[in-house]
């Protein structure tokens, strides 16, 4: 067996407009190992946060289940790549270059019977180690025709999931479920938001799924016989639901009623909740006509946060545990929406998705859910569709080599996004200190990954100091909060 690992370093990138930032990378700059093999050096980079959404985009796609959840979120992600490609043109032609590039050889052109098979038992099938097909399984998804077609038939098989009571079960054969339905007349919600023009797609859903959640939601109200159960995470996620439909489908006398005792006992208690609660009802009160108490809340959330060069805008408290409402990426989405529509604080939002890239992994977020909460967030402020072209400056190891990977991502450029590779045989120690000077008028993303493989022995140490590291700081924390993580 070999005695060498894949090691990855890796450095988040986050530079603000019109401005420069310098990174190192420490263990390539003080490099000495003799056994240290160099395996490949990445740069990925973007000014276009719609990019974000496309890497994202082919994960729901594809994802290989059909319960009521997935089949909207595999429509969800469909309706959105299309508007992304008919309303940016440059990322048409790319893709278009793509497609071009070759004879059409894509993976993603086999049996569909044996796709789900291959999706679940191998999920690595369909990653390529060639950048070219790679781009070409990515041109396939974003073809226009293909993806208005598969848009229209995912729709139809969402509405035949419907239930005769106007409720979605969670899987074919089960009962009404309904905070699936909810979530997906959320999500249905949130396509309204973006894309204003196509809520008549979506009629039949509304109008039979509205009427079911309101009664449900009366129901478990009398039931109950109180005025308010407290964190009911469940009725929270109801009012959130249907602050979407306000105007154009008016809640009844009776619902009105219950709904306005509740909102009143929660402005008794609201400093309880959870941050995932308080982001709801941020929107619900501002939807709901309190502006006020919608920026109170807000003016609350912003002064317990966290505020982090690296990080961005986070909470300390958002962290992950077993319940769906406690889930740290949905959360940071759900507060993006909250501070973007109560307070337009746009520079907030920029800070709070430095914290939702940071969580990324290499494709997608951790499940569905997560991610179409995420591209939703991403895209709140994406109204202007038109591509941002790269004015980033770079200076990474050798200048030759780099100017000559630039020219060959011309049609990258233009869309805003670029991605660079070295390999083994190009990276030198000098590329350690890598400057990038920002000269457009948005914040850019991105990142910087080193691989190599390296002896188990040489790497302990490194690895026994960042447990130390973390060591000392639990030490520091007294109080248990994680105060002195923030100072750190």
């Amino acid at each position: 067996m070999s005695n060498k690992i894949l090691i990855t370093e890796s450095i988040p990138l986050w530079v603000r407009e019109n401005s420069k930032k310098e990174y190192v990378f420490e263990n390539l700059k003080n490099n000495t190992s003799t056994t240290l093999q160099n395996h490949s050096f990445t740069l990925e980079y973007t000014t276009n946060p719609i990019w974000l959404a496309i890497q994202s985009l082919p994960y729901l796609m594809e994802f290989e289940h059909e319960c009521a959840e997935q089949t909207f979120s595999r429509y969800y992600a469909n309706t959105i790549a299309s508007e992304i490609v008919t309303k940016n043109p440059k990322i048409a032609t790319l893709f278009e270059s793509y497609r071009n590039e070759k004879a059409p050889e894509s993976k993603l052109e086999i049996n569909q019977e044996l796709k789900s098979i291959l999706l679940a038992e191998t999920p690595w099938f369909f990653d390529s180690s060639d950048e070219v097909e790679k781009n070409k399984q990515l041109a396939y998804l974003f073809d226009l025709a293909t993806l208005k077609n598969k848009q229209e038939q995912t729709l139809e098989k969402l509405e035949a999931k419907l239930l005769p009571s106007g409720g979605f079960p969670w899987f074919d054969g089960g009962n009404e479920n309904p905070f699936i339905s909810q979530h997906i007349l959320a999500g249905i919600g949130h396509l309204n938001a973006l894309f204003p023009n196509d809520k008549t797609k979506y009629k039949k859903i509304v109008t039979k799924g509205l009427p079911f959640l309101d009664q449900n939601f009366i129901k478990q109200y009398e039931d109950k016989k109180t005025i308010f159960r407290s964190y009911s995470y469940y009725d929270i996620h109801y009012l959130y639901m249907r602050s979407f439909f306000l105007k154009e489908h008016p809640v009844s006398t009776k619902l009105d009623s219950i709904l306005q005792l509740q909102l009143k006992e929660v402005k008794k208690n609201w400093l309880t909740y959870s941050l995932y609660q308080k982001g709801q009802l941020a929107l619900i009160f501002n939807r709901f006509g309190d502006v006020e108490m919608a920026k109170k809340m807000i003016m609350h959330l912003k002064e317990t946060a966290s505020l982090n060069e690296d990080l961005g805008m986070y909470w300390i408290e958002n962290t992950k545990s077993w319940y769906w409402y406690q889930a740290p990426i949905e959360t940071q989405a759900l507060l993006i929406e909250a501070f973007n529509e109560v307070t337009k604080d746009s520079k907030s939002v920029d800070l709070m998705k430095v914290w939702l890239l940071k969580n990324k992994q290499n494709k997608n977020w951790a499940t569905t859910k997560a991610t179409t909460e995420v591209i939703y967030a991403i895209l709140l402020q994406g109204n202007d569709w038109t591509a941002v072209k790269d004015k980033t400056k770079f200076k990474i190891g050798n200048e030759k080599l780099l100017s000559e990977k630039l020219s060959t991502k011309e049609n990258e450029a233009e869309t805003g996004y670029i991605k660079i590779k070295w390999n083994a045989d190009e990276i030198s120690n000098d590329m350690a200190n890598i400057s990038i000077e920002n000269k457009s008028d948005v914040p850019s993303y991105g990142g910087i990954y080193w691989q190599y493989f390296e002896n188990l022995e040489n790497i302990k140490e490194s690895t026994n100091t960042v447990l130390n590291i973390k060591k000392e700081l639990f030490k520091k924390d007294k109080t248990g909060t994680g105060n002195v993580f923030k100072k750190q």
